[in-house]
Formats: structure tokens, C-alpha cells, sequence
């Protein structure tokens, strides 16, 4: 069985700018191709797991998300980065307008579906595979589907995360704490009822670190 990272696209891979899909708003933070050639090398399938409910919403359309991935993937090979194994799209929203997406589904995020499909189409082994994601969706679809989860809690270069990011959604429960790990290391961990504590990074290549240093 194979091991995977599962990664969220907007907040983890390029900036967010809010329903981002012109190519001209593409932004890759200084550190992510160099972070996925890191996880490639060591032996890890790449899945990019996204939900795009402005497919639903019609603010953009399925070829719109299309050639963003396009560019995405180009921009991180030509800066020495690796080519992604999967991407997973959920283009659903039951509050969307436009046929036949605008419905409640089954893999929209924090559901497991596409994690679930995934691993089904790459044989991997979702108990040794990670999901890293800027939302607590990310984190859930992450527990739900058996995956360990790690939270970027505040991605590089600017966003709208004040206003639809991660502390909107937080649940009720949830709290952050400093933990010391068994080798003297501060940690900052996200804890509620629905996921055990969450450790949390903020930027991907201090993920992947982590990761390589829990799977060596």
C-alpha cells in the first residue's frame, strides 16, 4: 500500500484570494514546490483534495477550474516541483444556482468521499497518509477518512482568511494550546470533542518537516 499527503489548494498550494480561478490571480508561496519535491522524493503519493462551490454558485465553470490546475501544476514543475498524482474536485453546493451541481452531495469537505476515492484509485493506506488543510473542513474530512491531520493555521502571502477562514468555522469546543513533545519541543495544537488534538504549522514546509520526521 502507498502513503499519501492529501492537500487542500487554496491557502496550502497558492494564495487565496476568495473563489480564486483566473490564472492571472495564481500565486504559488515561495517554499511549496521545494515542500513537494520533498514529500515526492520520500515516497509520497501527492492528492490535491479541493472544494470549488463556485462551480455551483456560477462564479466560474468546470474548464475555468480545469485550466487553473493547469497552470497550478505548470508553475510548480517549472519552479522544480513535482506533478500531483490526483486532484479531487467537489464542485457542489446545495445555496448554488447552476445545474446539476447545485446539490447537496457526499464529497463535498469536511466529507471523506474524494479522500476515500483516492486512496481506492492509488492503493494507499489512508492510516499512514496525512491531509493538510488551512479549515477545520480539511481537518475533519482528515479524522473522517482515517488520515492523520495537520492545520496550516495562517498560509503565506495575503487572503481573506479574517473574514471565511479558519476561526469562522471553528466548532464551539475547540482550543489551542502550547504542548512539549517527548524530545523538549514546543507544539501548538487545535483540540475539540469531534478530532483529539490537531498539531498546527504555519507553513507548508514546516508540515512536510514534520511529516518526514513521523514517517522516516
Amino acid at each position: 500500500m502507498n502513503r499519501a499527503v492529501f492537500l487542500d489548494r487554496d491557502g496550502i498550494l497558492n494564495v487565496d484570494r476568495g473563489y480564486t480561478f483566473r490564472i492571472s490571480d495564481l500565486l504559488v508561496p515561495d517554499g511549496v514546490p521545494e515542500s513537494l519535491a520533498r514529500l515526492k522524493s520520500n515516497g509520497f503519493k501527492l492528492v490535491v483534495i479541493t472544494n470549488q462551490s463556485g462551480v455551483a454558485r456560477g462564479k466560474f465553470s468546470m474548464a475555468d477550474v480545469s485550466d487553473f490546475h493547469d497552470a497550478l501544476q505548470a508553475e510548480i514543475v517549472r519552479r522544480g516541483g513535482p506533478v500531483f498524482d490526483l486532484i479531487k474536485i467537489c464542485p457542489h453546493h446545495p445555496d448554488g444556482q447552476v445545474i446539476p451541481f447545485n446539490v447537496a452531495c457526499q464529497c463535498r469537505k469536511p466529507g471523506p468521499q474524494l479522500i476515500e476515492e483516492a486512496c481506492s484509485a492509488l492503493a494507499i493506506d489512508p492510516g499512514i497518509s496525512f491531509m493538510v488543510g488551512d479549515k477545520w473542513s480539511d481537518v475533519l474530512c482528515g479524522v473522517r477518512a482515517g488520515t492523520t491531520p495537520i492545520l496550516v493555521l495562517e498560509p503565506q502571502g495575503p487572503s481573506h482568511k479574517s473574514s471565511r477562514g479558519l476561526r469562522y468555522e471553528l466548532p464551539d469546543d475547540a482550543r489551542f494550546e502550547t504542548v512539549v513533545d517527548s524530545s523538549g519541543r514546543k507544539i501548538t495544537v487545535a483540540s475539540s470533542t469531534g478530532t483529539g488534538a490537531v498539531e498546527v504549522y504555519s507553513s507548508l514546509s514546516s508540515v512536510v518537516s514534520r511529516i518526514l520526521e513521523l514517517s522516516p
